[in-house]
């Protein structure tokens, strides 16, 4: 029952603003009324019983083209729980790598949630 809750702060703090399944491959258009995320406030998430492989991308619009502002979070070991602290900070340990693609990463600018199983 793997999830990928988000929260409107940095660090996993202020309100959590949706979840989505970390267990099914998916793709989220959050500029529509039916996203389980709103548009442009995910500034962290917490994984929780997420399998090691999966993948979540988090892009700057609502669609994909090759040169997005986008930050992939790549799960390396299965997780019971663990906040990814902002998606602006490229980091790497032993459960997690965040990186970040075409400049910065993304900051109060989610508008694209892909998600590809473990």
């Amino acid at each position: 029952m793997g999830e990928i809750r988000f929260y409107e702060g940095a660090s996993c703090s202020q309100h959590y603003i949706g979840k989505i399944s970390s267990q099914i491959d998916s793709t989220w258009d959050l500029t529509l009324k039916s996203a389980p995320v709103p548009d442009r406030e995910a500034q962290s998430c917490t994984l929780i019983d997420v399998q090691k492989g999966a993948r979540v991308i988090l892009f700057d619009t609502a669609y994909e083209t090759g040169d997005n502002t986008c930050t992939e979070i790549i799960v390396k070991l299965d997780i019971a729980e663990r906040c990814v602290l902002s998606f602006t900070q490229a980091f790497v340990d032993a459960e997690v790598e965040v990186v970040l693609h075409n400049g910065k990463g993304v900051q109060n600018t989610v508008s694209r949630i892909k998600v590809q199983s473990g």
